[in-house]
């Protein structure tokens, strides 16, 4: 549980091999975290107590574990992959060229 985070480079590669992950809502965090579906992760208030954090977490993580990890795998994939770099980096280039 972090009160600072950049680039959840964690989440990222867990996420990567498919597995569930929780964070703090911090930083890059929620948008590092898939949110949608079964998949998803968890992510908790920035302000926890490591009780409530436990908690929130025994009730999300039975379905984590059953949900598909190939979802997990693809939200990276369509987000932080080279060709999601890649075209990201035109859209953004296009998007500028127009003011």
């Amino acid at each position: 549980m972090s009160r600072v985070e950049g680039t959840p480079n964690v989440l990222l590669e867990a996420q990567a091999l498919g597995l569930p992950v929780v964070g703090c809502d911090v930083g890059g965090v929620r948008s590092a975290i898939q949110s949608e579906g079964p998949s998803s992760g968890l992510v908790l208030p920035e302000i926890i107590s490591a009780t409530d954090a436990a908690d929130a977490i025994e009730e999300w993580l039975p379905e984590a574990l059953a949900a598909p990890a190939k979802d997990r795998r693809n939200f990276i994939r369509d987000r932080y992959s080279l060709s999601a770099l890649g075209r990201n980096a035109l859209l953004s280039y296009r998007q500028e060229a127009t003011f």
